[in-house]
């Protein structure tokens, strides 16, 4: 259900009533079938959950492992995501962009999410091994050690 934004939210009682109002405008309800797709996932067998698991860690820890074998300082992220650093210090949109242009390496700059995510890029480790390890070697031959 990745991407599909469901949640709750518990609290004070004029918090909530602050949130609901902002809420009532910029959402609809959510449909029927994501609310029972939503219990069903969290109520039913987590072994799917699990498995999966492990498959991202895998992606994550080949990707990690390769671009620190090529040079690169980064995290071990906790998500499916991995934040880069910008060589340098530079610009988060522009280094995506040579990133694209140098190696065929989609990356989201981090200063689409937010302040905080400026010097740095986002990396989906939600492809294939095989995938990650392609954008890895691209990564590594084209731009050298960052």
């Amino acid at each position: 259900m990745a991407g599909w934004r469901v949640g709750a939210v518990v609290g004070n009682r004029d918090v909530i009533a602050a949130i609901n109002l902002i809420q009532e405008h910029y959402y609809v309800s959510l449909p029927p079938f994501i609310q029972r797709a939503a219990v069903a996932a969290l109520t039913g067998p987590q072994t799917c959950v699990h498995e999966l698991s492990e498959v991202y860690a895998r992606r994550r820890d080949v990707f990690v492992a390769g671009l620190r074998d090529a040079g690169w300082h980064l995290d071990v992220p906790r998500s499916i995501f991995a934040w880069l650093p910008v060589p340098g210090g530079g610009g988060s949109v522009a280094f995506a962009d040579e990133l694209l242009r140098k190696t065929n390496v989609a990356v989201a700059p981090g200063r689409w999410f937010g302040e905080h995510g400026e010097g740095y890029v986002r990396v989906s480790l939600l492809a294939p091994e095989d995938r990650l390890r392609e954008a890895v070697e691209r990564l590594s031959t084209t731009l050298g050690e960052p």
